[in-house]
């Protein structure tokens, strides 16, 4: 009956440190463009989700406001960074028209029912150790392409 208490006790704990190992995170940030220029006027997110097609096998996504000057950088479970690997993106950017009911809002996007779902936006990144500049920067289409 001892035995089967140490066994139980060294499963719990072996359990334990495997599931609080956690992964490398890499700095991400981009910029985020609507044609040409950086998104500006609105307020909105740039979420990362992982591709276990291409061999991601992280269950965390990572999100990113996009601040004024349509810079975002990405934080994983509320910490800086992200695990390396293939990600599907999605962008959601529009404008709140109505400060009391932020859900009245202003696509200022091309397309958002497209863009906006990492299934099926198209757009896609490799996380890496050591990314060239602008590896991280998401080019939309210009709004007047395509605006729904």
């Amino acid at each position: 009956m001892r035995t089967m208490g140490v066994l139980v006790v060294a499963a719990v704990l072996t359990t334990a440190i495997g599931c609080s190992r956690t992964e490398k995170l890499i700095e991400v940030r981009g910029t985020v463009y609507i044609g040409n220029e950086p998104a500006k006027g609105g307020t909105g997110y740039v979420t990362f989700h992982p591709d276990a097609a291409k061999g991601n096998k992280s269950l965390e996504e990572a999100v990113g406001q996009i601040q004024p000057d349509g810079s975002y950088v990405l934080s994983t479970r509320e910490q800086a960074g992200v695990a390396l690997g293939w990600y599907h993106i999605a962008v959601n950017y529009s404008e709140v028209l109505d400060p009391q009911n932020p859900y009245v809002t202003k696509w200022l996007m091309p397309d958002p029912k497209k863009y906006g779902d990492w299934q099926r936006s198209g757009l896609a990144v490799e996380v890496v150790a050591e990314p060239p500049p602008g590896h991280y920067d998401i080019k939309l289409p210009p709004v007047d392409s395509g605006a729904k």
